[in-house]
């Protein structure tokens, strides 16, 4: 494992359906990705972004200041993540699982930039899954499959 240790991690919670409003999916979520932090002798969390109900996936029409029109995926709480990473305001990610974090390559490339952007001595794994199995998902800036 890399010598760094986040001190002001990130966690990003995602789930596209909860009918109900309940939050149930995105708390089980926090309480893995707590475990996992903890695991990992991180720092505590110093924000955690919750997108409940909202699909990674589903387009919608906008209309941009110059008058073009665009179909994007709106995900404000992944948009301020990666500005939060970009600044500093945290200095390491947990999210549950790839797919909970990026279903759009326009999404993953944004990422693999912020990354490779904000290189610090040692940060080998910045950005982590709950599940091991994807561990090696950022090495020194690159991503590679597990």
């Amino acid at each position: 494992m890399a010598s760094y240790l986040p001190k002001r991690p990130g966690a990003y919670l995602r789930i596209s359906s909860d009918r109900f409003g309940l939050e149930t999916g995105v708390d089980r979520q926090l309480e893995d990705s707590e475990d996992s932090r903890t695991r990992l002798g991180w720092g505590p969390f110093a924000k955690i972004y919750r997108e409940n109900d909202t699909s990674a996936c589903k387009k919608r029409k906008i209309t941009r200041l110059d008058g073009t029109i665009d179909w994007v995926v709106l995900r404000p709480e992944f948009r301020q993540l990666l500005a939060d990473l970009a600044l500093g305001v945290i200095d390491g990610v947990i999210f549950y699982d790839l797919d909970r974090l990026v279903r759009q390559p326009r999404d993953l490339e944004d990422l693999i930039d912020i990354v490779d952007y904000v290189k610090r001595p040692g940060a080998e794994y910045p950005v982590l899954p709950v599940d091991w199995s994807l561990a090696e998902i950022v090495r020194g800036g690159r991503w590679w499959p597990s």
